[in-house]
């Protein structure tokens, strides 16, 4: 009794295409295609014939390509040369892609370039087998879908720059990318689907999961500090944001009374804060905390103007310009606790009539709501 070949494939693991190992074929060999599988018969390196799932015997009358080798001159022998290649037609899932490397993307919000890498996954599946095997498989043994991903992996990258690109151009800020994946995952999809199906595999899902940069980077650390800020200023209102900055410079000029003013010059210098002046400054270096019960401080001599309490803080001896700064700057108002030579204790400014008309002159009125 004559021996039966089976020519088969498992087609297990991450294989997409493999070729049976002998060329050497028998006539009346059993060729078993399983499901989710194409075999094809190669002959002289033209594709021959396509079997779809199932099991057939080689002979002729039901294969195309044996009854072609009949009517040849030298007529069927065995066994006769042909190879026969395997296609998975089944889903490879959980494809891995990412940029190995930064995409430098400028944010159009905040004007910043941000170093962006991308990541996600993704699952293929071949649905044209002949145009896979002709423009991939060729003389390979076989092909794995790692092999497909490194493969087209350029053009991934590529692609993803591109959208990456047009994302942050349509005014989306990288702080609000990731509500956006979804729909960059679609606009991925659409780009890479085109290339794809020239070589007869088609995208069944992809997926960017997510977005993001070196924590340590600059840019990323100015847009952490401006959404601080921002989310401050929305918080506590504008008016009290800037008094509150104002509070930290004064506070800072208190605990560098004792250095020799290099800092506190150089702050009042830049404009930060309350903007009183270098002179004030060089007066801040004399300043004490102030005590709101006992004695008042004592006179510093006939050009002395006002103290000033803020936070605790005793500041001055102040002339009346620096006093319209403050007030102008939102750090003196009514309430505020001033003294001057000739008063026995620290009074709120609505008391001394010269101040209180520099108040009442300079502060407008809230805008209506």
């Amino acid at each position: 009794m004559a021996l039966i070949d089976i020519i088969g494939w498992d087609g297990g693991g991450s294989q997409l295409a493999w070729k049976w190992p002998s060329t050497n074929l028998r006539f009346g060999s059993q060729l078993v295609v399983r499901p989710g599988q194409t075999a094809f018969f190669v002959y002289k390196g033209r594709i021959c014939d396509e079997i779809k799932e199932g099991t057939i015997t080689l002979k002729t009358g039901n294969i195309p390509f044996l009854t072609m080798l009949m009517s040849l001159p030298f007529g069927l022998e065995t066994p006769f040369q042909a190879e026969v290649f395997f296609v998975s037609t089944l889903a490879k899932l959980n494809l891995k892609w990412g940029t190995a490397t930064p995409i430098n993307i400028e944010d159009s919000k905040y004007g910043l370039i941000f170093p962006v890498r991308a990541y996600g996954q993704y699952s293929i599946r071949v649905n044209d087998p002949k145009l896979f095997l002709a423009s991939i498989v060729g003389a390979s043994q076989s092909i794995s879908s790692e092999i497909i991903s490194q493969y087209f992996r350029g053009k991934i990258i590529s692609a993803a720059s591109k959208a990456l690109g047009d994302i942050f151009n349509s005014n989306i800020s990288f702080t609000a990318v990731a509500t956006h994946l979804d729909e960059l995952s679609l606009d991925l999809t659409q780009r890479i689907s085109p290339f794809l199906e020239q070589y007869g595999i088609i995208i069944d899902s992809f997926f960017v999961e997510s977005i993001n940069l070196p924590e340590n980077d600059t840019s990323f650390i100015k847009l952490k500090q401006i959404k601080e800020r921002s989310a401050e200023i929305s918080i506590l209102g504008k008016d009290i944001y800037k008094f509150d900055r104002n509070i930290d410079v004064l506070r800072a000029v208190a605990e560098n009374t004792a250095s020799g003013g290099g800092a506190l010059q150089s702050a009042f210098g830049a404009g930060i804060g309350l903007a009183i002046g270098s002179t004030v400054a060089t007066q801040f270096q004399q300043s004490q905390n102030v005590t709101h019960t006992g004695e008042p401080p004592s006179s510093p001599g006939s050009q002395t103007s006002f103290f000033v309490a803020v936070e605790g803080t005793k500041v001055g001896p102040l002339p009346i310009d620096d006093i319209s700064r403050m007030v102008v700057a939102g750090s003196l108002g009514f309430n505020t606790l001033v003294w001057k030579p000739g008063y026995s204790n620290w009074i709120p400014a609505r008391q001394d009539p010269e101040i209180s008309r520099l108040i009442a002159s300079l502060s407008s009125p809230d805008i209506p709501r």
